[in-house]
């Protein structure tokens, strides 16, 4: 048999945690025949995967969206239940992808909870569920039973047992080699349910004698052992953790501490306990790696001295931003940065991993476990850059008991949850902050729903427009599903079509509208997203901003917009360039500044300004749209750092959002300057067919830029490039560029209305 012919049990293509050039390398050393693949963990959102796959002398990765019940799906593609499930299909045909999956680069078997091939073993998960022991250790006897295999719930019989504190069960299903950090659906850990029951002594067995992970994220809220404890007020399990080195300050998607979550149910005594409590020592001493005011091009070349070891590190002062430190580190022979943010003046941390009282106790931390980073440090790199220091920390989890004060154990009054609505309906699911909380049937859920064009979203009642501090005030307006009527479809959004509709207003006149729709497969992943640009739209009202007209709730969800008839700037360079005089393109270029800079007024940042998103009204009118992206900037504060990551336009990006996930005004003149770009390019793709990482090195590392299209002027193209600029402070701001419009006389021929 050929070595490219599908074997469909082979299912040992998974591969963990992997950076894109990591997995573009293994795609190259197992021999880039067409077809070859990985599967991947996503390194920016929990509970999601990534698909490499090599094809015409190019890797290609796809996102796999994980969509809750063990369902995931690429793209807008169908949805599967279990990975392996999708894998298969992939096998038979291309579907979308550059072609068809042939071979797996070898790795190991993708987890048993998001797999559907595994068989579902009800015996043993049952006996475990009632406490008998006895039928447990004969089930365990027969060689064909395998401890990994799942329940109707997406349970192994060690969560259930975990989760029922039964604790001669479990050490029987430990010792049949159960793996103790296994994940149900939404990646939760039996020692997350063994916390959330307050069972203690199977808590010290997990974690002391069985090394559990303390510090395993689930997959849609981000929590980790010690939230679930501390959501609970179970005192006792916060304190083992904290013993076990567990950080005392670890951070939820939407944020949230163990101190919030205590505090929030009503458990004074045990968040006070969070908020004072003194961690161990570090070992890591600031004068073995930190340097100051070092330049990233210095950073990568002391680690390149030193073979860029994995792990390899070291911290600087940041030489753009002031007070902001920058861990430089090495893994499989490529350079990191990772911006560490610094919170209040008093808590260091990265990207969204836990707070941590100094640096030395961060360095500790990340030097025993790598959560999030691509490798733990194991070695610094001197500031004299002439020694290496291996990193001595305390371990996880830590043996040494640590002192702990006497609190009262006895539960408090905990403050009663507002009654739930009619919209909290079983096949919604709970927004990210809500699962554990007062559940009495904890880890249940319904039957995975049918993988494709289930409608039964559409009968749930209408969901509530959020209300989020930071976004604006001004009231919607709702608008009747009935007096809405759809026509045909104008193109495809992330989460649903873009369609010409007729909307009767509540004066009686009919107007041509279109009609921005939620597709029902879309409710669970894309409902907040889709009311936040819906937030975000009502506040605007500008001659060069799409506007709002209203919401209808539904089912189904739209939003209601004024119609822009013309599409696509995109689409109109590039099918009708030969129409398009100079004078447009600084048209549009002067509209598009005069509606950033009131966006700017309004404190938000675009995040996904570019042609694509720039509609035409008329030949002498553009219009800005598509808001998904946007955000609004709190008071004392420039910029919005994004807490995950997701299908991020790169090539528009400036390298602050990329490189730190951070977002601003300035960040947005950088895709101004790539908009002009495509502009005068005529809808041509800023890069060519290069990649993102590609991108990257080019700016950043060779310090080139896009080059100047053949009729760009080239006082046009110098603005571009001052757009481009490195340091962002540097960059002109959209007020700047405005004028430049209104007054230089290079620009005399362009009238806007101002």
């Amino acid at each position: 048999m050929s070595d490219q012919t599908p074997i469909r049990n082979e299912i040992a293509w998974f591969h963990g945690k992997l950076s894109r050039e990591q997995a573009y390398q293994m795609l190259i050393e197992a021999g880039q025949q067409d077809g070859l693949f990985l599967v991947r963990e996503s390194l920016n959102t929990p509970g999601s995967f990534v698909l490499s796959l090599w094809s015409d002398n190019s890797a290609f990765h796809y996102q796999i969206r994980n969509r809750g019940y063990g369902r995931f799906n690429i793209d807008e593609g169908p949805l599967f239940i279990g990975l392996d499930t999708l894998i298969n299909y992939f096998r038979d045909q291309a579907g979308g992808l550059a072609t068809k999956l042939v071979r797996g680069v070898v790795g190991r078997p993708p987890p048993s909870s998001i797999c559907q091939g595994l068989e579902i073993n009800k015996a043993l998960c049952r006996a475990c569920d009632v406490g008998d022991e006895n039928e447990v250790k004969r089930l365990l006897q027969d060689p064909n039973i395998d401890t990994e295999c799942i329940n109707e719930e997406g349970l192994t019989s060690l969560h259930v047992a975990c989760r029922k504190g039964h604790i001669g069960i479990a050490m029987k299903l430990i010792e049949s080699k159960a793996d103790v950090n296994c994940r149900d659906y939404d990646g939760r850990t039996p020692l997350m349910y063994a916390c959330r029951g307050g069972h203690l002594q199977l808590c010290e067995i997990l974690v002391f004698h069985s090394n559990a992970a303390i510090q395993d994220r689930s997959y849609r809220e981000g929590h980790v052992a010690l939230h679930i404890a501390a959501m609970q007020g179970h005192i006792d399990c916060v304190q083992l953790l904290l013993r076990a080195g567990a950080p005392a300050h670890p951070r939820s998607i939407r944020g949230n501490t163990p101190k919030d979550f205590a505090k929030d149910n009503g458990y004074n005594n045990l968040a006070k306990y969070l908020e004072t409590f003194v961690p161990p020592t570090p070992k890591a001493n600031l004068k073995h790696w930190l340097h100051e005011n070092v330049d990233r091009e210095v950073a990568v070349s002391l680690l390149y001295k030193w073979h860029c070891t994995d792990g390899l590190f070291l911290i600087r002062t940041s030489t753009r931003d002031w007070g902001v430190y920058v861990l430089t580190m090495a893994d499989r022979n490529s350079p990191y940065h990772f911006q560490i943010q610094n919170k209040g003046d008093r808590w260091f941390y990265i990207d969204d991993g836990p707070l941590f009282e100094t640096l030395p106790h961060l360095v500790d931390y990340y030097g025993a476990l790598a959560d999030g980073l691509p490798h733990k440090l194991t070695y610094a790199i001197q500031p004299s850059g002439n020694q290496l220091i291996p990193i001595q920390c305390n371990p996880l989890p830590l043996k040494i008991p640590l002192p702990i004060p006497n609190i009262r154990t006895q539960s408090p009054i905990v403050k009663p949850r507002k009654p739930s609505s009619n919209i909290d309906c079983i096949d919604r699911p709970k927004t990210p902050e809500e699962p554990f909380h007062h559940q009495t049937n904890f880890g249940r859920r319904p039957p995975p729903p049918l993988p494709v064009n289930s409608q039964s979203n559409f009968n749930r009642p209408p969901p509530p427009l959020p209300n989020e501090e930071e976004d604006e005030k001004k009231p919607q307006t709702i608008i009747n599903v009935n007096d809405v009527e759809a026509g045909a479809e104008l193109g495809q959004g992330e989460f649903g079509s873009v369609l010409r509709g007729i909307w009767r207003n509540p004066g009686g006149k009919v107007m041509d509208v279109a009609l921005k729709t939620l597709h029902p497969d879309k409710i669970m992943q894309g409902e907040q997203e889709f009311l936040r640009e819906a937030r975000v739209m009502s506040g605007l009202n500008h001659p060069c901003v799409v506007k709002l007209l209203g919401v209808c709730l539904g089912p189904p969800l739209i939003l209601v917009q004024e119609l822009v008839s013309m599409g696509a700037l995109l689409d109109y360079l590039y099918t009708l360039a030969e129409e398009i005089c100079l004078g447009d393109l600084k048209l549009w270029a002067a509209q598009i500044a005069w509606g950033m800079m009131y966006l700017e007024e309004k404190r938000f940042v675009h995040r996904d300004l570019a042609t694509r998103n720039i509609l035409l009204q008329s030949r002498n009118q553009i219009k800005i749209s598509d808001f998904g992206l946007s955000r609004a900037i709190g008071s004392g504060s420039n910029y919005y750092v994004a807490s995950k990551g997701g299908r991020w336009p790169v090539k528009w990006y400036a390298p602050e959002s990329i490189n730190y996930g951070r977002f601003s005004h300035e960040s947005d003149v950088w895709s101004y300057g790539v908009t002009l770009w495509e502009m005068f390019s005529f809808g041509e793709q800023p890069y060519g067919e290069m990649s993102g990482a590609e991108v990257m090195e080019l700016v950043e590392i060779q310090g080139k830029r896009l080059e100047r299209p053949e009729k760009c002027p080239e006082h046009t193209y110098q603005l571009m490039l001052r757009c481009w600029d490195l340091q962002p402070e540097k960059r002109p701001t959209f007020a700047e560029l405005h004028e430049i419009f209104k007054t230089n006389p290079l620009y005399s021929d362009v009238e806007i209305n101002t």
